[in-house]
């Protein structure tokens, strides 16, 4: 059987795709760097426009592709297999040019438990260097002789000391590790960074952040951000969780809106323990309740697939444009 070349625009170049090969099985073997990131069809990261040709695409979760979507000729990278040579358009035009990745080492500053299953890790660089990085990307972490696992930065890209928030995952193999025994001086390999998921700087309308349990990540680094440039731009945060000890960083996040002109953070509970004051619900349905129109806003969503789902159903069924919904779907694979 013969290969299909695949054409990249933004890219200018061309993969040979081998049979039964995906397209982004091709480019890594070719060394070309498109975005990626679970490689199981999961969470859309390797989305791109298939401008011509024809792919059969493998199973997939329809989180990462919506049925619309295959209508109007977006696949996944990862899960296409050429039938035919083929013509590529990378979806996202603000995204930086792929660059190779950053290997630094660091050592655990502090790590803090603020929940049962979250812990707060902040890392020291040897280098004295700021790990460059966009509000709202991640990055993969080694601690020790431990396995990779990706993480997103908590903090804003000026800073010198690094965050990331690690939720231990029942039965995984690497975070309830982290979670229970990680301590301070412990070494850290970080390698990054990765992700499409960031604020966009050049757009200065509305922002709404969606961020389901450590989803709380990469919307705090872009709060933050957002806080130390005095920004304009109204900013709408919904917080999900399931219960009220699952709740953390609220203190901090409620002094970071009230310093934003026109902001507001609400706190949802979807599985409260007990009566509460706080909303409750999904945060799906908070956004439904509470808007009427998203035309014109960027929406950053970060958290479990469901979430993820439900809310961008909401956003696009009320006006917002796909191209400004930036979705970083923390999916959990085997042995996490």
């Amino acid at each position: 059987m013969a290969s299909y070349p695949v054409k990249i625009q933004q890219l200018d170049t061309t993969v040979e795709v081998e049979p039964n090969e995906t397209v982004l099985d091709a480019a890594l073997r070719a060394n070309v760097n498109i975005p990626y990131d679970c490689r199981s069809g999961v969470c859309g990261t390797c989305k791109c426009a298939l401008i011509s040709g024809q792919v059969h695409m493998d199973d997939y979760l329809e989180v990462a592709l919506e049925p619309e979507e295959v209508e109007q000729g977006f696949i996944l990278a990862c899960r296409s297999r050429p039938t035919t040579s083929c013509e590529i358009q990378l979806l996202d035009t603000d995204a930086p040019s792929p660059a190779p990745l950053v290997e630094e080492t660091a050592r655990v500053l502090s790590i803090q438990r603020p929940t049962h299953d979250i812990a707060v890790v902040k890392l020291k660089f040897d280098r004295d260097i700021n790990f460059a990085f966009k509000s709202g990307q991640y990055a993969g972490i080694r601690f020790g002789e431990l396995d990779e696992r990706y993480f997103s930065f908590a903090n804003c890209p000026s800073d010198n000391v690094a965050e990331f928030h690690i939720r231990s995952v029942p039965g995984g193999k690497v975070s309830p590790v982290i979670y229970e025994t990680l301590e301070a001086g412990s070494k850290a390999i970080v390698r990054g960074p990765r992700g499409l998921a960031y604020l966009r700087e050049m757009h200065q309308g509305p922002i709404v952040l969606c961020a389901g349990g450590s989803g709380l990540a990469p919307v705090a680094s872009i709060l933050r951000m957002l806080a130390l440039t005095g920004s304009p731009r109204k900013v709408h945060l919904y917080f999900g969780v399931r219960a009220e000890e699952d709740v953390y960083l609220e203190e901090e996040i409620l002094r970071l809106v009230e310093s934003i002109d026109g902001a507001d953070a609400t706190i949802v509970l979807s599985a409260p323990s007990g009566p509460s004051e706080r909303r409750t619900g999904f945060l799906a349905q908070a956004l439904d309740d509470d808007f009427t129109d998203f035309t014109g806003v960027k929406a950053y969503l970060c958290g479990p697939p469901i979430m993820i789902e439900t809310c961008r159903r909401v956003l696009l069924a009320k006006g917002l444009d796909r191209m400004d919904c930036h979705s970083d779907v923390f999916w959990t694979p085997e042995s996490r």
